[in-house]
């Protein structure tokens, strides 16, 4: 987004209400159009100039592709920011250590892909490297300059003791529970991307003859096997969360359980908490129908049941529907069932986070923020048992006026009052970006800190700022918060006894521990998983093309290589330029440069 376009958006925000403000980004009324897929990336189809305007998910993928060699992108966030009405504004945050060697490197690659992935918006937040894992690289192999396939063994090695040791584990099977409900015929669907093993939530939504919705979230149940204080409730404790390479994931509890036992896999059924809640429209005062829309009561209730995932959907490529099928009356469901209880939320635009970049994982992230924020209220609120929060505490005044202070000492302008409208707030932390400066580059982490990232786990509730929530806790397994928080929940069925408020208090900061070092972790599973499976490619022959020749080396980029990596053995006074095909035997890893190596074949 060009900042002539972004200031226009930004100049043009007023508080709006989220009924119109989300209309453009979930899928339309099935009886609006016969293609549902083609509904959802319609809007990233054509620029007034005719050129295909791409998607997040397209954006990211650039990113990943592009990004300079010995930059370390340790974690991308996406973020859906309300315009106004039908506009949002595609927001990517990366999580980056980039050596102070490549920063001008870098640099040129921040200018160049802005307008690349342009509307999609790119926030860089600088945090520390993966010093430590070069270092224990370097230690395990004394006097080694270039990996290849001689030491994947060892490699494997360390990528299992970054992600933890995995003790062994007797699991069974639990017998059939009679005490569950069955709710096998339910059609449920699971929007997960292909290749996702710990599937931990599906979706069902349905329209009903008197214009009311039921929409249903089940989460996966792991109370069958995880009891307080046994043998898998500490292992996830030591865990903390489940670590994300790109092929692989270490979840917090065994595998066996994990990608197996309790895992929604298509057409078994498994163990399930059941967040059922029903919409029903309210017609009583018909001003304010005609005003804004129709409103809702909401009913929910929290079902111990059995669950079929029906179908396993990606979000990122829906296949054509016809309007009246089954499914694509399910998808228009949860469309207005996600608008509808956005609209519900604040009164106000609010930025949400979410897991992928599709409309579905937008719908699917409002659902989740729901049933997080339903089921914390029933086990917290209606039968008081103390929960692990996760919170997320409103900026102090005093704070907002010290960001104040110091955006007006860099030049940029601003009121105290645009850090509570998300689409202002944004405005002014992307000019904070295109600045560039140490000074701006602190400030810009600072506000990013506060106002969309901070998010702590305590035994005491203090609402959720960023979700505009009085409550709000974390139920998957796949952290060990979301674990201990359905033993609090199995305990209001009778199953056992509840953790105490000391417990929870305890696990709750031991967590937060864990969570500082849970970025580093992750993009050091993904470096040495990729090293691993890169190794095993040494002596193959691959093409690619030139990317630069300079400071002394041939930079290319090969195909299958998500980094440059260096053409060995050519001097950079050869006839090679930018852009020129190689053919090129790849050699290894270079521990030094931490490049991928190549020579002419």
């Amino acid at each position: 987004m060009n900042a002539n376009r972004l200031s226009q958006a930004r100049a043009a925000l007023l508080p709006t209400e989220f009924a119109n403000s989300l209309d453009g980004a979930f899928l339309p009324p099935a009886t609006q159009s016969a293609d549902l897929a083609q509904s959802i990336d319609n809007e990233h189809v054509t620029r007034h100039d005719q050129q295909r305007i791409p998607t997040p998910g397209e954006a990211l993928n650039l990113i990943y592709r592009t990004l300079p060699a010995g930059v370390e992108l340790h974690r991308p966030y996406h973020y859906v920011i309300p315009l106004g009405k039908r506009e949002k504004l595609d927001l990517l945050i990366l999580k980056i250590h980039c050596p102070d060697e490549v920063a001008q490197r870098f640099n040129e690659w921040r200018a160049e892909i802005a307008d690349e992935i342009d509307p999609v918006v790119m926030l860089v937040l600088p945090v520390r490297g993966t010093q430590h894992l070069w270092n224990n690289l370097r230690n395990r192999f004394p006097g080694v300059t270039l990996l290849t396939d001689e030491h994947r063994h060892t490699i494997q090695s360390i990528f299992n003791s970054v992600c933890g040791e995995r003790p062994q584990f007797s699991i069974h099977r639990v017998p059939w529970d009679m005490t569950r409900e069955n709710l096998t015929a339910v059609p449920f669907i699971a929007p997960d991307r292909p290749g996702v093993q710990d599937i931990e939530d599906l979706i069902h939504a349905e329209r009903k003859p008197d214009g009311s919705y039921v929409w249903r979230t089940a989460i996966v149940d792991v109370t069958d096997y995880v009891k307080p204080g046994n043998a898998l409730d500490s292992q996830a404790m030591r865990v903390g969360s489940t670590v994300r390479a790109r092929r692989r994931s270490i979840p917090t509890l065994p595998e066996e359980l994990a990608h197996d036992l309790v895992s929604f896999r298509e057409g078994e059924i498994r163990p399930a908490w059941v967040l059922e809640g029903r919409l029903i429209p309210d017609r009583e005062n018909e001003a304010l129908l005609t005003k804004r829309g129709t409103h809702y009561r909401l009913q929910y209730q929290v079902r111990r049941a059995y669950v079929c995932n029906h179908k396993s959907i990606d979000p990122s490529d829906i296949p054509p529907l016809l309007a009246n099928s089954p499914l694509a009356r399910s998808l228009s469901a949860l469309s207005e069932v996600a608008r509808i209880l956005r609209h519900r939320r604040a009164s106000k635009p609010t930025p949400i986070r979410v897991e992928g970049t599709g409309a579905l994982d937008m719908i699917t992230a409002e659902l989740m923020i729901e049933a997080n924020h339903l089921l914390s209220e029933y086990v917290g609120t209606h039968n008081s048992l103390p929960l692990c929060y996760s919170v997320h505490e409103k900026p102090s005044k005093s704070t907002k006026e010290r960001l104040h202070r110091q955006l007006k000492s860099l030049g940029v302008p601003n009121r105290v009052e645009q850090f509570d409208t998300p689409s202002e707030l944004t405005g002014i932390i992307y000019e904070l970006e295109r600045m560039r400066g140490a000074a701006s580059e602190a400030l810009k982490k600072d506000i990013i800190d506060h106002f969309l990232l901070r998010s702590l786990l305590s035994a005491d509730n203090h609402g959720h700022y960023g979700l505009r929530l009085k409550s709000y806790a974390a139920w998957k397994p796949r952290e060990a918060a979301g674990v201990a928080n359905q033993l609090q929940l199995a305990a209001t069925f009778g199953l056992h006894a509840p953790l105490s408020y000391g417990e929870i208090s305890r696990r709750s900061n031991v967590l937060n521990e864990k969570r500082g070092t849970r970025d580093e972790r992750t993009f050091s599973a993904i470096l040495l998983e990729s090293l691993y499976h890169k190794l095993s490619l040494v002596g193959s022959i691959t093409t690619g093309t030139v990317a630069d020749v300079a400071r002394g080396k041939v930079v290319v980029s090969m195909a299958g290589f998500s980094r440059l990596a260096t053409l060995c053995g050519v001097d950079t006074d050869s006839n090679l330029e930018v852009g020129a095909p190689v053919v090129g035997v790849f050699r290894g890893f270079n521990l030094h440069t931490k490049e991928y190596e190549f020579e002419l074949a």
